[in-house]
């Protein structure tokens, strides 16, 4: 259940990886499988869900090319 991350039919157990992802990723499966992991800790300790934060976004043409890191 991706609700819950328990196993159907099972009693105490939670599947908490990639094989709850119904497809997968085409790059690295590693962030994915860590965000899984951060929901699923806070489903299982009942830890409300946090806030959506809204930040910009970098758009080409629009930022002061001298303020970034790369020249």
């Amino acid at each position: 259940d991706p609700l819950t991350m328990k196993v159907h039919g099972m009693e105490n157990l939670r599947v908490v990886d990639a094989s709850v992802m119904p497809t997968t990723t085409n790059g690295n499966s590693h962030e994915p499988v860590l965000m899984i992991a951060e929901k699923a800790a806070d489903i299982i300790l009942g830890n409300d869900p946090m806030k959506p934060e809204y930040m910009d976004y970098y758009v080409h043409g629009k930022h002061d090319k001298n303020a970034g890191t790369v020249q």
